[in-house]
């Protein structure tokens, strides 16, 4: 059965999205993450210029197969027409869209993070 967290109340959305990317990053989880391609490229300019001393590798759902299953984070754009196909990995998705993706419940872990 799939567990699905809620993070509530918070604050800077992309600042707590980086923190929590590093932590399972660094507890070398595999994550997805599901949402609109612009705030998938807010993400992904976060994340390159969070934290100097912990990098969080990352990825696009469309980087090819090769690449996305090395990858601990892949980011997924709602948008792309083979979205849901494209989880190379299911362990943890996290969600930041408005709906749910099909095949949320093959996922261990769901994380929807809430904003104030």
């Amino acid at each position: 059965m799939t567990e699905v967290a809620f993070h509530f109340n918070v604050p800077d959305k992309m600042n707590y999205v980086c923190r929590l990317l590093r932590k399972a990053s660094q507890a070398q989880a595999q994550v997805v993450v599901w949402g609109p391609q612009q705030e998938l490229h807010t993400l992904d300019e976060a994340l390159w210029a969070f934290s100097p001393q912990s990098f969080v590798s990352h990825c696009w759902s469309h980087d090819g197969a090769d690449i996305t299953s090395l990858s601990s984070v892949v980011l997924n754009p709602i948008e792309n027409p083979n979205a849901e196909h494209a989880m190379p990995h299911h362990h943890i998705l996290l969600n930041l869209g408005q709906t749910m993706p099909q095949g949320y419940e093959t996922f261990k872990r769901v994380i929807e993070v809430v904003g104030l």
